[in-house]
């Protein structure tokens, strides 16, 4: 299962996910960097990827919303908090969440596919 880390998140963090082995790839390596969110939602849906952002305002705004749930991407949001950590730090929070995090998308199915990951490594459905 591949994992691909929105712009929100460092390209250190994807990197060094995929050196310890994990397939973890960076938007901007693979899509334009200033692609729109319903561009590289839709084509990591395409591809069968997992998403994980910080951007929550995804599932705020209508369009967004429909467009996510229309493509069938399974997103997990991180929090706030998470959002000031370097790439080191952020990749060990990722790295304690992991198995959880995979249980969630391998686990997602139609109507439940976007979930909030916790600072304790929690994986949550949203509603």
């Amino acid at each position: 299962m591949r994992f691909l880390l929105d712009n929100n998140l460092s390209p250190k963090t994807a990197r060094a996910l995929a050196a310890l082995g994990y397939d973890v790839v960076h938007l901007r390596d693979e899509l334009a960097a200033d692609a729109a969110d319903e561009v590289w939602m839709a084509e990591c849906a395409r591809r069968g990827w997992v998403a994980i952002s910080h951007e929550r305002n995804i599932q705020a705004k209508p369009s967004l919303r429909q467009g996510l749930e229309a493509c069938g991407l399974t997103i997990l949001f991180l929090p706030r908090s998470m959002a000031s950590l370097d790439p080191r730090k952020m990749t060990i929070a990722l790295l304690q969440a992991w198995p959880k995090i995979v249980e969630a998308a391998e686990s997602a199915r139609p109507g439940q596919r976007c979930y909030s990951v916790r600072l304790d490594g929690r994986v949550e459905p949203l509603i």
